[in-house]
């Protein structure tokens, strides 16, 4: 469990790194993009409300490590991106790849 955690937030320090506050934007874009193919699609509708239910939930988890420990903070905020990212990457990743095959209605 430890590994997966590291792992995650590795990956959430590497984009926070990489993008800055923009990772804010993508983080809008992606969500924006998924409320838009719900409109269509309602795995993605539901998928763009878990990713806001989660984000905010982990944003209220970072904020509340950041105040019992200093350090913490910037932990818990890559935790959550990298979260975040992974979520992202295997959802759009499987429904790309059933509805491809046709296992979709």
């Amino acid at each position: 469990m430890q590994t997966f955690l590291m792992f995650l937030a590795l990956i959430g320090g590497w984009l926070s790194s990489l993008l800055g506050p923009w990772i804010l934007g993508l983080i809008a874009g992606v969500f924006l993009f998924d409320l838009w193919l719900g409109l269509r699609d309602r795995r993605l509708l539901v998928f763009a409300g878990l990713q806001a239910v989660g984000l905010i939930a982990g944003y209220a988890w970072m904020v509340s490590v950041g105040r019992e420990m200093d350090v913490a903070g910037p932990w818990a905020w890559a935790m959550v991106v990298g979260g975040w990212a992974l979520s992202c990457l295997g959802f759009h990743a499987w429904f790309l790849m059933a509805r491809r095959r046709g296992w979709m209605a």
